[in-house]
């Protein structure tokens, strides 16, 4: 579920979520998650940094919340970067 632009969440079954915030990749490492030659625990630091979790706590999450974290995770990162609602800036005189 997607709260702004670049700041998703997955629900856990505790109460708690997983705040997804694209804002903590940075652009090399976003752009390394299309690499198909990037290793698999170097995408794995990637999201985990983007979660805020340290990679063991991402590692350790149970592998059906994991599917949804990547899913979410990729889906706000193929979101167009627009902002609902908001007015365009005219730059003429």
């Amino acid at each position: 579920m997607a709260d702004e632009l670049g700041i998703s969440r997955v629900a856990l079954g505790n109460g708690a979520d997983i705040v997804i915030d694209l804002g903590r990749v940075s652009l090399r490492e976003f752009r390394s998650i299309f690499d198909n030659g990037q290793p698999q625990a170097d995408e794995d630091k990637i999201v985990a940094k983007a979660c805020g979790l340290s990679l063991d706590e991402y590692l350790d999450l149970p592998q059906p919340v994991a599917r949804r974290v990547i899913a979410e995770f990729m889906r706000a990162a193929t979101q167009p970067l627009s902002v609902p609602n908001s007015q365009s800036v005219s730059t003429s005189a």
